[in-house]
């Protein structure tokens, strides 16, 4: 039989969070669209690894809210929580958990997640720290319902990138899946690096030195250490409280680390809790292993953990874990050098201290490494991402839309979070679009106009 072939205007690589955001926002634009997924599942950290929480952050409207909204009309979907436990910022009773607990509260919306007035001298908020939790399954379906309703995206699930090809010496032309199918288009959008490595762009992974980007915070010298990773697991109650036994093999003691890790628990709409354990595994350790023997060691680790947690908290003997998540939450890799790099000294200035006149996004988490070497530090205010921070400096038609894009390693694991990714990938599919559409290069097109578009979908 002859090889397949599929001719695009746009090709999104990656179906996770940004990757389904850019080709919603290509395909809403008119222009003919393929996603390609690797998994069976769209979504990526947020399905397959368990991620399904959207932590508080500002600026997520847009994209974010019409997949929120659609999951709302799933029953037991989604819901929107709030944190009522924590142990470093609660005393007494609500300090009396191994971590922080989020319960969901019927009366909160989603505009009670995106931090609107809030206050960057606290670095917790009682009664404020709110967030989206959802069904991962229901999210793979509400995502592929609006992508179907667009009349203009082809996803394809369950086939990798196994060869990239250059139309020339800075564009690329074509990509071969898995099954042999071969992929055409004139822009490419990658959500997960592929395109980006097979490309040889220039790229940076670990610590970035004090002198490449002069960030208060940075090493002197670079360092490989990447941001932690968690292997997310799920609770559910049972009928009679009892504490799971431990294979004979694990022991009751934290071997990894001086002390057990804290974790965040979240109520799932139908009683389960999402458990994400901060960090399971270190950036240094997972770079030592193959992801096999990395994901055996996690479950190992959460073993262990679990059985620490119900015999010192006897409310999780209540509690069996029902399914650790097939894949690590991984929250960093590598980055690639863009046409502008996001710094720490962006994150600090603000808004109101940067210059740029192509903002595409506003992002204001803290800077968070779970154990990847460096120290938290807050952000005062909301800053601004450029759109030049989404175009790589090697390939002329290539677009990033994840956290592969021009970041340094500080303002990577502030930026990181799921909906400030599809902000990024909302940019970048309209970008694409209007590449498309005038027929340019995404460096060459109008900034004003990309902006235009986006402001008109965050109002929707």
């Amino acid at each position: 039989m002859p090889t397949p072939h599929l001719q695009a205007d746009i090709a999104v690589i990656g179906g996770g969070s940004g990757g389904v955001a850019a080709a919603l926002a290509a395909a809403r634009c008119r222009v003919k669209t393929v996603l390609i997924e690797q998994d069976t599942l769209l979504g990526g950290t947020s399905t397959t690894a368990g991620v399904n929480c959207w932590e508080p952050v500002c600026g997520a409207t847009g994209i974010p809210r019409r997949l929120f909204d659609r999951l709302t009309h799933l029953p037991g979907a989604c819901g929107i929580y709030t944190s009522t436990r924590h142990c470093f910022f609660m005393r007494d009773i609500l300090a009396n958990y191994p971590g922080g607990e989020q319960r969901i509260v019927p009366f909160l919306r989603y505009q009670d997640t995106l931090k609107a007035d809030w206050d960057y001298s606290l670095a917790w908020w009682p009664g404020r720290w709110n967030g989206v939790v959802f069904e991962p399954l229901a999210w793979h379906h509400a995502a592929t319902a609006l992508l179907a309703e667009t009349g203009c995206c082809h996803v394809i699930t369950g086939q990798a990138v196994v060869a990239t090809e250059r139309a020339n010496n800075r564009t690329l032309g074509a990509v071969t899946l898995a099954n042999g199918a071969r992929i055409t288009a004139r822009i490419w959008i990658d959500n997960a690096g592929i395109l980006a490595r097979d490309a040889g762009c220039e790229t940076l992974t670990g610590q970035d030195p004090y002198d490449r980007f002069h960030e208060p915070d940075a090493p002197i010298t670079p360092s490989g250490q990447v941001n932690g990773a968690t292997r997310i697991f799920r609770i559910t109650p049972i009928r009679d409280p009892a504490v799971q036994s431990l294979p004979k093999d694990i022991p009751t003691e934290c071997w990894w680390s001086p002390s057990f890790p804290k974790m965040v628990g979240t109520q799932y709409p139908n009683g389960d809790f999402n458990c994400n354990m901060l960090p399971t595994i270190t950036g240094q350790d997972l770079a030592t292993m193959t992801m096999p023997a990395a994901l055996a060691e996690t479950e190992r680790r959460i073993l262990a953990f679990w059985h620490h947690v119900q015999t010192n908290w006897p409310e999780f003997q209540h509690y069996a874990i029902k399914m650790l998540f097939p894949k690590l939450g991984i929250r960093e890799s590598f980055r690639v050098v863009c046409r502008y790099m996001l710094t720490e000294n962006d994150l600090l200035a603000g808004l109101a201290g940067q210059t740029h006149d192509d903002l595409i996004a506003t992002a204001d988490h803290t800077m968070d490494r779970h154990g990847g070497g460096q120290a938290t530090r807050q952000v005062t205010a909301p800053y601004g991402i450029p759109y030049r921070c989404l175009l790589p400096v090697d390939i002329d038609n290539l677009i990033l839309a994840g956290r592969i894009a021009g970041f340094s390693s500080l303002a990577a694991s502030s930026c990181r979070l799921t909906r400030t990714i599809m902000q990024l990938g909302q940019a970048a599919g309209f970008a694409a679009a209007i590449a498309c559409h005038n027929h340019t290069l995404p460096a060459d097109i109008s900034v004003r106009h990309l902006q235009q578009l986006v402001n008109q979908e965050n109002k929707t």
